[in-house]
């Protein structure tokens, strides 16, 4: 047993250790692809939209260096808008293109190859609601992600990011809360 947990204990300290970090730093260009749950709502009505998941992707460029990292970041998603309540029908079953434009700072926790970050970003969320109308505006987001690094050039990631989005669409004050759950690679310069 004694045996079993200096065994334990020395993974760790290997795992942990910042120290071993050879922590890959440059420019870096990735894609992204995966999973987009939006809930629109009227906030003048107070009155929320059934959810509608989607498929989201997009692409990313960044700096790293160390523990830190900013990056450009573009997505694009398509949901529909769906309610029963015979009030909204004229919102009902419309497509919404959504997409951002922005830029998010990382903070990366350093281990080994599996490097977990937390990010904050500000950008331009846009929405295009069919034959009502569009706007864009600011938009905050936060994230929690995980990047495997396979040798020096090559990282898989995976993501999950919320969206504090608010747009006038049709004189109409609305909420796009939006969380993505993506997966990607980044190729490092």
């Amino acid at each position: 047993m004694k045996r079993f947990l200096i065994n334990l204990a020395i993974i760790g300290l290997v795992i942990v250790s910042p120290s071993l970090v050879n922590a890959q730093t440059g420019f870096y260009l990735g894609l992204l692809g995966g999973y987009s749950a939006q809930k629109p709502s009227l906030s003048n009505f107070e009155f929320e939209f059934d959810r509608d998941p989607s498929f989201v992707y997009g692409a990313r460029l960044g700096l790293k260096f160390m523990m830190l990292a900013v990056e450009g970041v573009f997505f694009q998603a398509s949901h529909s808008l769906t309610t029963d309540d015979p009030a909204f029908i004229f919102w009902a079953n419309r497509q919404v293109d959504t997409n951002f434009l922005g830029v998010q700072l990382k903070y990366f926790l350093p281990l080994l190859m599996l490097q977990p970050y937390f990010s904050l970003g500000y950008g331009y969320f846009g929405a295009n609601v069919e034959a009502i109308g569009q706007d864009r505006q600011g938009s905050w987001n936060a994230g929690v992600g995980v990047e495997l690094h396979l040798g020096k050039k090559f990282a898989l990631l995976g993501e999950g990011r919320y969206f504090f989005s608010q747009l006038e669409i049709d004189n109409e004050e609305m909420k796009f809360g939006q969380f993505v759950l993506s997966g990607g690679f980044n190729f490092y310069f």
